[in-house]
């Protein structure tokens, strides 16, 4: 079973990985392993979203502002997302300041 994931931990793009929209797409190169991925619309707006903000939370209060989802659907697939993400190598846990939290407990990453 993959490692749990807490929706206020911070998150980046690993150092080896460039991103590109191309089209409707955007892909992701891993330069180090020289793999790369292609996300859709959905995929895509979770990433930048997650880039912008940097944690779970966030960029699940900010989907469901957007689409018509529910918080514990989204908030599933975004870690799920992210914990794929990790496993491949293409974001990586940090250590920040303090999250700045909202009313809805989700925060942005210092």
């Amino acid at each position: 079973m993959g490692e749990i994931l807490s929706s206020q931990q911070c998150f980046e793009v690993g150092e080896d990985v460039l991103y590109q929209e191309v089209e409707d797409e955007l892909v992701l190169l891993d330069l180090k392993s020289q793999q790369y991925y292609g996300l859709d619309g959905m995929g895509s707006r979770m990433w930048n979203l997650l880039v912008e903000h940097g944690n779970i939370a966030a960029v699940a209060d900010k989907m469901c502002e957007e689409y018509e989802v529910e918080r514990e659907d989204v908030l599933r697939d975004i870690e799920s997302m992210v914990g794929d993400f990790r496993a491949a190598g293409l974001v990586k846990a940090v250590s920040a300041g303090p999250v700045k939290v909202n009313s809805l407990g989700a925060g942005n990453c210092a």
